[in-house]
C-alpha cells in the first residue's frame, strides 16, 4: 500500500485482481509508521502492538474520527495514545515518607519518571554515572508502591554477584520496611504465597534456577542492574531472563 502512495497510485491492485481505492487521509501516514493490509472487500486491517504506542498516537492525530475505525487497538492503548499526545509534563509525586534519605533533585526526577512510566503501564529504563543514586531511586520507587499497598507480589532484582550484597544493605539502610531476602543457591524456590517484597539474585544464579524449568512466580517487578549484561539478545542467558514473567520491568545501567 505505501508503495502505491509513493508512487501517486489512487488504487491498489489485489492478487485477486481487483482495485481498491486509497482513501485520502491514508495518503498522510509515513511510511515506517504501520504495516497496513487490505482484505479483498477493500477494508484496511492493521494492528497496533504493545511497543508502538507512537505510531498509535501519530494515526489518531493524522485521522479522522470515521477513518480511525479502520485500525484496532485494545482501549487501554488508545488511551495512553491520547494521553501522550495531551502530556505536558510528568506529574508530581511524593517521596515516600518512609524513605531513610533526602533524595537530590535529579534523583526525584529519576524515581518520578519511573513512577509515571509504571503508572501508564510502560517499562522503564534508568541510564546513568555509577554512584548517582539509581539503587537509591529504585528502592524509593518499591517503597511507594509498598506504602499503597501494591506490592501484593514478589519483586526480583538481577544484578551482578559482587552488587548482591550492595543492595541488601542499601535496601536496610533506606527502605528498612521492605523485606529483602539475598538468593544465594540455584536451589532455592520461590513460595507459593509472597514472603518477601523484593528477591535479590545473581545473573549466573536465576539463570540456573530457570534451567532447571523451575515455574518462577509472575513477579510485580523485574529490575536488572547492569542491565547491559543481556545486551546480546542471542545468548542462552538473555532469552532465559526474557521468560520472566512481571506486571513491571525495569532496567539499570
Amino acid at each position: 500500500m505505501m508503495d502505491s502512495i509513493q508512487a501517486g497510485k489512487p488504487y491498489i491492485l489485489l492478487e485477486n485482481g481487483e482495485a481498491v481505492k486509497i482513501h485520502e487521509n491514508w495518503k498522510n501516514i509515513d511510511k515506517e509508521m504501520l504495516s497496513t493490509d487490505i482484505d479483498t472487500k477493500g477494508s484496511l486491517n492493521s494492528s497496533v502492538g504493545k511497543y508502538d504506542i507512537g505510531k498509535l498516537a501519530a494515526l489518531e492525530k493524522s485521522m479522522n474520527k470515521k477513518q480511525s475505525k479502520a485500525f484496532s487497538a485494545p482501549k487501554t492503548f488508545k488511551k495512553l495514545a491520547n494521553q501522550l499526545i495531551k502530556h505536558k509534563g510528568i506529574p508530581g509525586v511524593q517521596t515516600p515518607k518512609t524513605i531513610q534519605a533526602e533524595l537530590r533533585p535529579y534523583q526525584k526526577d529519576g524515581y518520578k519518571w519511573m513512577y509515571f512510566l509504571w503508572g501508564q503501564g510502560l517499562n522503564a529504563i534508568l541510564a546513568d554515572d555509577m554512584g548517582l543514586g539509581k539503587t537509591l531511586q529504585t528502592i524509593t520507587l518499591l517503597s511507594k508502591y509498598k506504602n499503597l499497598k501494591k506490592l501484593k507480589k514478589h519483586s526480583l532484582i538481577i544484578c551482578p554477584s559482587s552488587l548482591t550484597w550492595n543492595w541488601y544493605n542499601e535496601i536496610q539502610k533506606f527502605a528498612p520496611h521492605l523485606n529483602a531476602h539475598i538468593i544465594e543457591k540455584s536451589t532455592f524456590t520461590f513460595p507459593n504465597k509472597k514472603e518477601q517484597d523484593v528477591y535479590i539474585v545473581s545473573y549466573g544464579i536465576i539463570s540456573n534456577i530457570l534451567q532447571n524449568n523451575q515455574n518462577l512466580p509472575n513477579f510485580f517487578a523485574v529490575i536488572l542492574d547492569e542491565a547491559q549484561n543481556i545486551k546480546n539478545s542471542k545468548t542462552k542467558r538473555t532469552k532465559s531472563l526474557l521468560t520472566l514473567q512481571s506486571e513491571h520491568k525495569l532496567a539499570l545501567s
